[in-house]
């Protein structure tokens, strides 16, 4: 028997194969090609264990008839104990936000700060008793340059670093100011702010664009970089709900 773990986000998909403690990813692409996800789900047979965290309730039906694995779990918020999370509305929680934060305080054991960058980038806290503090939610560095893209079709394609020049010095220098240099301020922003009253936690980053996260991030803030850690997250997550 093999351990599946499936990530379904807003837009895309990424399935990890964990086996002897390492991880590797057998699949990912976009949620809107429905053929090829459905192909490569034809690796898990009947024998395997198949754990999913999903946001899109539409691909949960998809998946479920043309799954093989007897084996299907599904962690959703309702699974998470109420006394792990002090949040306003827990049915609206992406239950990836929760199980990245678990995921670093198990590593931890104390208040972490968990920046997740992805199609959404999220900042959450998780204090030292293990509960869910809730955080903040930002559109991803995709988003911000397609948004540009649409509205502003006459601006230039920008990359994804700060510009060395300040103040920009042609539009496109002045794009990744207002882009990349403005994550940097806001990133720097709010871990400064929750370092401000939490100052023993632990910051963690992940997520598909944390490789440009690991730059913004001011030089003198410690974090600990996990690619890996909402698959962590699900897996930790699973084998304590046995």
């Amino acid at each position: 028997m093999e351990n599946f773990y499936l990530d379904i986000g807003n837009t895309f998909y990424k399935m990890a194969l964990y086996k002897n403690g390492e991880w590797s990813i057998i699949a990912d692409g976009r949620i809107n090609h429905a053929e090829e996800l459905k192909s490569k789900m034809e690796v898990i047979t009947s024998r395997d264990q198949l754990i999913i965290s999903s946001v899109r309730k539409d691909i949960l039906v998809f998946l479920k008839s043309i799954v093989l694995a007897e084996s299907f779990i599904v962690i959703e918020n309702k699974d998470v104990p109420s006394h792990r999370m002090d949040y306003k509305t827990p049915d609206t929680l992406g239950v990836d936000r929760f199980l990245v934060a678990n995921a670093a305080f198990q590593e931890s054991g104390k208040s972490v700060i968990v920046i997740d960058a992805g199609s959404a980038i999220t900042i959450d806290l998780m204090n030292e008793q293990g509960v869910f503090m809730g955080g903040v939610i930002l559109p991803g560095v995709r988003i911000q340059k397609q948004t540009v893209r649409d509205h502003l079709p006459e601006l230039p394609e920008i990359g994804s670093m700060v510009p060395a020049d300040w103040p920009g010095k042609s539009s496109k220098e002045c794009l990744e100011w207002g882009i990349i240099g403005g994550l940097q301020f806001t990133i720097n922003g709010f871990i400064n702010r929750y370092l401000s009253t939490n100052n023993n936690a632990d910051l963690y980053v992940t997520g598909g664009d944390s490789e440009l996260f690991k730059k913004l991030i001011h030089s003198d803030i410690e974090f600990r970089w996990r690619k890996y850690l909402l698959f962590d997250g699900m897996r930790v997550f699973a084998e304590s709900s046995k």
